[in-house]
């Protein structure tokens, strides 16, 4: 659907269907082309950590290794295909080409909003050196509440006497997670936990180019949104 919709209607990013297919290039080995959505960075690799790869005795932080929710929740982003778990950091390597593994510590924040508890898995890509290893190609850029209000008012510059503005939120379930990995760029997202190695197959929390990956999707989804509406009834 996404494909045809960038075709129909000219969107530049005809990258971002390849991307969903095929899977993201993470920044490492392979790039992302930058077809005008974010400002580009290019950023070299910052080289500030070396490359860590497995060697026994890996671990995580304590609020992964030492929770109760910890394998619950990576328990679901297996369940779902995002990451998989491989019994031996052999298997893993068989897996990605005899390469070698690149381990990274994973953290579980746990935050709470009106009395529910919510987890999340942060991968440190920085101290792994898989971010020092990255090149980071686009600047997110957001809009801002000021974009909100001065669209809302030319909006009601132009409606009839008495209407309202109608305000609609498009939310995603496990955002990052939406888009898929490069095959290639998969090792050096990866965690070792209880005895078997973890590799991500989607874009990780915690990796350097991961926000702008995204955000090339939200955006998308943003542009396709918008041209549903009238342009002077809706923005």
């Amino acid at each position: 659907l996404i494909k045809a919709w960038i075709k129909a209607t000219g969107d530049p990013d005809t990258p971002l269907a390849n991307w969903l297919f095929h899977g993201a290039p993470a920044g490492v080995d392979e790039h992302p082309e930058c077809v005008g959505i974010f400002p580009q960075a290019n950023e070299p690799p910052s080289r500030e950590f070396d490359p860590t790869y497995y060697t026994e005795g890996c671990t995580n932080y304590i609020s992964m290794d030492d929770s109760p929710h910890g394998a619950e929740v990576l328990g679901k982003l297996i369940s779902a295909g995002y990451v998989i778990k491989y019994n031996s950091i052999d298997e893993a390597m068989r897996a990605h080409g005899g390469k070698e593994i690149l381990v990274s510590k994973l953290a579980l924040i746990t935050t709470e909003k009106e009395g529910q508890l919510k987890h999340r898995l942060i991968l440190d890509c920085r101290v792994s050196g898989a971010n020092a290893s990255t090149t980071k190609w686009e600047r997110i850029l957001l809009p801002v509440i000021a974009d909100v209000i001065n669209d809302t008012m030319a909006l009601k510059a132009g409606a009839a006497q008495g209407s309202q503005a109608i305000y609609y939120v498009c939310d995603f379930t496990d955002a990052f997670y939406k888009v898929p990995l490069r095959q290639s760029e998969q090792r050096y997202f990866s965690f070792w936990y209880k005895g078997a190695s973890h590799i991500y197959t989607r874009i990780a929390q915690g990796s350097l180019d991961g926000p702008s990956l995204y955000g090339r999707l939200s955006a998308f989804v943003g542009r396709a949104s918008q041209s549903l509406f009238i342009p002077k009834r809706g923005k």
